[in-house]
């Protein structure tokens, strides 16, 4: 807590390293101490399992918030049956995916005051879901650098001579129709990572960002 009304929740990663459990119980002191704000610092979180990065975005994204959808190839196969819409066009696909990514109701607290997100270049996958959610579903000014632009979901197959061969599976378009692939969420504020024993630029604009929205509140 940096200051008494803003907290700052650092997720490193969606992957092995993501404790749900530990997420829980800074959200509960989150909930205790009831700040108007908070930062969610996500640079150089590289992403991880669809399933904790929703566990994240319940704590901070009303139930039933949809968000985005992933698109495959069959879905983009079935997509251009159906319409005669053009397959190629992975925005228009996903608007049509009746199945959308969105948060549930867990019957636990979440966050509903001002959030600002951190990224960098070397925020990607999920760190990039979940930047791109808050900023089209909860206003949150995004600080930082442009994020990595890779959301592909692949797999890995083996095939001759010891060689594998990695392939896409499914792509991403955000709710607001925005493919992350190749593009990453763009900051609204650009501040450079900190090096060691330098000052946190991009946390003090976040600071002071949310100062700024706290204000127009009243």
């Amino acid at each position: 807590f940096p200051k008494p009304d803003t907290a700052v929740l650092k997720v490193p990663t969606f992957d092995l390293g993501y404790s749900a459990k530990r997420v829980t119980e800074l959200f509960e002191q989150i909930e205790k101490k009831q700040p108007k704000n908070l930062v969610l610092d996500l640079r150089s979180n590289g992403g991880g399992a669809v399933m904790n990065m929703l566990h994240l975005l319940n704590k901070v994204l009303p139930p039933d918030t949809e968000i985005g959808a992933f698109v495959s190839k069959d879905q983009v196969e079935a997509f251009a049956e159906e319409t005669k819409g053009d397959a190629k066009d992975v925005v228009a696909v996903a608007k049509w995916v009746p199945a959308k990514v969105k948060t549930w109701d867990t019957g636990q607290f979440y966050f509903k005051g001002h959030i600002a997100v951190l990224v960098n270049g070397a925020s990607g996958s999920a760190s990039e879901i979940v930047a791109a959610a808050l900023k089209e579903k909860a206003g949150s000014p995004v600080i930082g650098s442009r994020s990595a632009g890779a959301v592909l979901a692949s797999l890995i197959m083996p095939i001759s001579h010891g060689w594998h061969l990695q392939f896409p599976v499914t792509d991403y378009v955000t709710i607001g129709g925005l493919r992350i692939e190749g593009n990453g969420v763009q900051v609204d504020h650009e501040a450079p990572m900190p090096r060691p024993f330098e000052k946190d630029l991009g946390l003090e604009k976040a600071l002071e960002v949310l100062t700024t929205l706290a204000r127009r509140d009243g």
